[in-house]
């Protein structure tokens, strides 16, 4: 084994301790905040699913029904579904295929469901995935400043965060010079400004890609 590839195996195995890995961190800590935005409403959106239990949760808990909490409460029944559906906005991608399936052009759900609360439920779980992705991409680039190839990012993670930040990017170009009036539109702003996130989370993947790449490079000029 050569000196490179020795420098590079120890920087792996220091990069595996330290700390709470992004891919792990990234999709468990989404998760954590969407049950938090949903958490006041949560009754009402197990009533929209149809679900029995709701019959026990009637009303949101002591603490949203004053002060605070009470401000808290009206904005998660205005706009926290879209919120959490906006953080998750890849898994979009995901229904697609229904899209195009179906003959009325929506995303599948169980009938007499309300979309917001399918997706408030859907999208996040849908949303791992790719927070996972992203996550690894993060990992790699860190990794990258200790000279550690690990994760290794693969192909099928490079054209997804190539798709997410084109996709992300031209969808923010769109919305800022052909929105008109709709450019003060709240919702809109949201889902756009989660169109930017996304755009940066694709690209740190490819980055991640291109900076593996001369690295291998690298290492196999010195060996």
């Amino acid at each position: 084994m050569s000196i490179a590839q020795e420098e590079v195996r120890a920087a792996d195995e220091g990069a595996r301790v330290h700390g709470v890995p992004f891919r792990l961190a990234l999709p468990l800590g989404q998760l954590v905040l969407c049950a938090l935005i949903l958490w006041p409403i949560r009754g009402l959106i197990l009533a929209e699913l149809g679900l029995p239990m709701a019959v026990r949760l009637t009303g949101p808990p002591l603490f949203f029904r004053s002060g605070p909490g009470r401000m808290f409460l009206e904005w998660s029944l205005s706009s926290g579904r879209q919120t959490v559906a906006a953080i998750n906005l890849p898994a979009g991608l995901v229904q697609l295929p229904t899209v195009f399936l179906r003959a009325d052009k929506t995303e599948w759900r169980p009938d007499g469901v309300d979309s917001g609360a399918w997706r408030a439920v859907t999208w996040p779980m849908l949303g791992t995935l790719f927070w996972w992705i992203a996550g690894r991409g993060v990992d790699a680039l860190v990794a990258a400043r200790r000279k550690a190839l690990t994760p290794r990012i693969g192909w099928p993670e490079t054209v997804l965060g190539f798709v997410l930040g084109a996709g992300g990017l031209v969808g923010v170009i769109a919305f800022l010079f052909t929105a008109g009036p709709d450019l003060h539109d709240r919702q809109l702003q949201l889902f756009i400004s989660s169109a930017g996130m996304w755009a940066l989370l694709g690209s740190a993947t490819v980055a991640a890609r291109v900076v593996q790449w001369r690295m291998r490079k690298v290492e196999k000029a010195i060996s």
